[in-house]
């Protein structure tokens, strides 16, 4: 009985195994056909190409283009009063100008009827003399909701300069502005660090120029906002005897005027002035710093160019800025001078861009 009851359980043991050797296979095969199909996904995906890095960065170039023209459009339209005499805005389909005589009377007929032309005492007489601003701002595709806002909500007749003239309220341009250009200078660096490879640079003090390179680009940038509210609120038409302000050297008659003060910071158009003057003669000194600093160094041919052009393109903003004032903002000089600040954001962002990790 004995030898019976060891003889079944060793038949019972080699039964278990031989059960879980079927469950095994089972199981193996299993694992077989899903590496093959996970082989089979792998193949399907397209083996990696520098080509398609590059082709990828220069997408989001042109992408950061648009949004310069974007930006640059907005700027003409705020100068040449054109931002406000589109009379249908589609804010999803987009609008088209008028091809016929016909249409643009039916477009001048609506025209009559905006704020622009009820206040404003020197109307246009007829359709035709829109054309050249209207254009301009047909062209001007809206950066999203802030777009949106500053086309439906952003009249302010009794905040502007010209008491006679309704304006886009000066916050909401600074910040379309704004946020515009940090759009174009995400995609501008997203575009440089796609197509160049970062490389070593022989620099004994390259985190020190780095944290200086980034240092005056947020000097650079202080400088912008202060001018997008410098347009914003006509404060470039004040004071247009520089360097003075009127008969003082250092600060203007009116300085910090309102109540409570933190409101001189965005709304006093001689408090802004002065911002604007001093951040430019801050951001231009450190310019020159950084290109004394790292003009020496090694940091490689393309960074060489792009720290000149940064100080070439400050150097006449600077003049520029000086030649606005005295003649008081004329529509040419004035977009002159906003291009101009692209170009040097652009600099620095790409010389930042330079010196980055890898």
């Amino acid at each position: 009985m004995a030898l019976k009851e060891e003889f079944l359980e060793v038949r019972k043991r080699i039964l278990a195994h031989h059960e879980s050797m079927e469950e095994h296979s089972q199981t193996q095969k299993l694992i077989d056909e899903n590496s093959k199909n996970v082989r089979r996904l792998l193949d399907d995906i397209p083996v990696y190409n520098p080509k398609n890095r590059k082709l990828v960065g220069f997408w989001f170039l042109a992408s950061a283009f648009m949004v310069l023209l974007t930006i640059s459009m907005a700027g003409i339209g705020r100068m040449t009063e054109a931002g406000l005499n589109l009379v249908d805005f589609e804010k999803f389909r987009g609008s088209f100008p008028p091809l016929t005589l016909n249409r643009w009377k039916d477009e001048y007929v609506k025209y009559t009827k905006r704020p622009d032309f009820v206040l404003n005492t020197t109307k246009l007489t007829h359709p035709n003399q829109t054309y050249p601003t209207r254009v301009m701002k047909l062209s001007e595709f809206e950066i999203g909701v802030v777009g949106l806002a500053m086309n439906s909500i952003g009249m302010d007749p009794c905040g502007s300069t010209d008491k006679d003239f309704p304006r886009i309220k000066h916050y909401r341009l600074s910040f379309y502005l704004i946020s515009g250009f940090s759009l174009y200078a995400s995609l501008l660096w997203a575009g440089l660090s796609t197509i160049f490879e970062p490389h070593n640079l022989a620099v004994a003090h390259k985190t020190r120029l780095r944290a200086f390179a980034y240092f005056t680009t947020g000097a650079l940038f202080f400088t912008f906002v202060y001018g997008t509210l410098v347009a914003g609120t006509d404060a470039g038409l004040i004071y247009n005897n520089w360097p003075f302000y009127d008969t003082t050297l250092f600060y203007p008659p009116k300085f910090f005027e309102l109540s409570p003060w933190w409101r001189n910071l965005f709304d006093s158009r001689s408090t802004i002035q002065w911002f604007h003057r001093h951040a430019a003669y801050f951001s231009t000194f450190c310019v020159a710093c950084l290109w004394l600093y790292a003009v020496n160094m090694n940091i490689g041919i393309r960074g060489k160019m792009v720290l000149h052009a940064l100080l070439a393109c400050t150097m006449v903003q600077g003049i520029l800025g000086v030649l606005n004032l005295w003649f008081r903002t004329p529509a040419l000089l004035a977009i002159l001078h906003q291009n101009t600040n692209v170009l040097i954001q652009t600099a620095a962002i790409w010389f930042c861009n330079e010196l980055r990790n890898h």
